[in-house]
């Protein structure tokens, strides 16, 4: 079928480009060959020029490069961990996609419309102007942003002079290595809403869905631990939100307490923001749950009914027992079959997958609280809280 081949990365004319040049090749590791040349680009040179500025490593007086968290987040952390969810998150997008189209989930009447939806995600994929505005955005930021952005008072900084202006390693980071970190970023969030598209596409189609079915989403199950793919966004915007902290915790004597309703704030905001999409199912969902129950109710009624009638205590002796009558295990299947329908979740989004990316949203803080409390008093505290 035409989804078996769906992907949601391969493709677009950064890939092409890449295929072009040999970079994707059977049997290539790819992802650690593209992190690594966008290391290199964006923070070797960075690092030559801050070493004979005497401002590459702590301690040499002020904030120096190998000091300034915020900077390292976002170029040794972000883009490799951004490059190598790739494809991990791509292979599972894909078999999402085969699941849809192989499971029944799409009724025969409406798999021309399905195939219209593949077919438009993977023209809008192989679209140039999506990745051409996100280079542009990405470059174009560098005129309206700083390259010193965590520069604190009274303190040098790797990125300027003594005058003020833009070092040579300053400007390489303004001009050359946040345009790329801002454009593996942006990739990463046309992609995200790609998939949002998708996903609202096929909520406008009649899927063939059950209340009673047994992942307790009507069949939608699937889609929870596949949003839950794109978690590696709010991981990676966790880690620059650390590295800023941890800049303002070690250079100007910053608290955590001052921002932890900011950090909180972040850690549920961006782990909503993520499964957000997949509201766009909920009518849908509501609608079946509802009508599921209904007629789940008109046939226990006639099933309890039937079942009164057939064992009630009037009823002629000498007949079948109960103890070996099919119908109390009937009842009891159909009770738990009721139960599964109104258990259903309106959302295709399990509680688990939801902690686990919020989990993961939050992982990134652990420096800055490893930093504002020791590890042996936050021993403590846990074993206070369990005690």
């Amino acid at each position: 079928m035409i989804s078996d081949s769906f992907s949601l990365m391969r493709g677009g004319p950064v890939y092409r480009v890449m295929h072009g040049l040999g970079v994707i090749r059977p049997g290539v590791p790819t992802a650690p060959l593209v992190a690594v040349l966008l290391v290199a680009v964006a923070f070797v040179p960075l690092a030559f020029f801050a070493m004979g500025e005497r401002m590459l490593l702590p301690g040499q007086g002020g904030i120096a490069l190998l000091g300034d968290y915020a900077v390292l987040a976002r170029l040794l952390v972000a883009i490799p961990i951004l490059v190598f969810a790739a494809a991990p998150s791509d292979d599972v997008l894909r078999g999402a996609m085969r699941y849809v189209g192989r499971s029944g989930l799409v009724p025969e009447i409406e798999h021309a419309r399905f195939e219209a939806i593949v077919h438009r995600a993977r023209a809008l994929r192989d679209s140039s102007v999506p990745e051409v505005l996100c280079a542009l955005i990405a470059v174009g930021s560098a005129f309206w942003t700083n390259a010193h952005f965590s520069h604190v008072e009274g303190l040098s900084h790797w990125a300027l002079d003594a005058d003020g202006t833009l070092s040579k390693a300053g400007a390489w980071f303004a001009w050359v290595a946040a345009p790329v970190f801002r454009f593996v970023g942006l990739i990463w969030i046309w992609r995200f809403l790609l998939w949002a598209y998708v996903l609202w596409r096929l909520s406008r189609l009649h899927l063939s869905l059950h209340a009673a079915h047994p992942d307790g989403a009507g069949g939608l199950g699937f889609l929870s631990p596949t949003q839950a793919r794109f978690a590696v966004m709010s991981f990676t915007g966790g880690c620059l939100v650390s590295g800023d902290v941890l800049v303002r915790m070690v250079y100007a004597n910053g608290q955590l307490q001052q921002v932890q309703w900011e950090l909180i704030g972040y850690i549920v905001g961006s782990t909503l923001l993520i499964f957000a999409p997949l509201l766009c199912m909920l009518p849908r969902m509501a609608s079946i749950r509802r009508r599921g129950l209904l007629d789940l109710g008109a046939l226990g009624q006639r099933a309890a009914t039937a079942f009164d009638e057939r064992w009630r205590p009037t009823s002629k002796e000498g007949g079948e027992s109960l103890l070996e009558s099919p119908n109390p295990s009937a009842i009891a299947d159909f009770t738990a079959m009721y139960g599964t329908a109104r258990s259903m979740s309106v959302v295709p989004v399990n509680r688990m997958t939801l902690l686990a990316a919020a989990f993961l949203a939050a992982l990134p803080f652990l420096p800055a609280l490893l930093h504002a409390i020791s590890i042996d008093e936050l021993l403590q505290r846990l074993l206070g809280v369990l005690a």
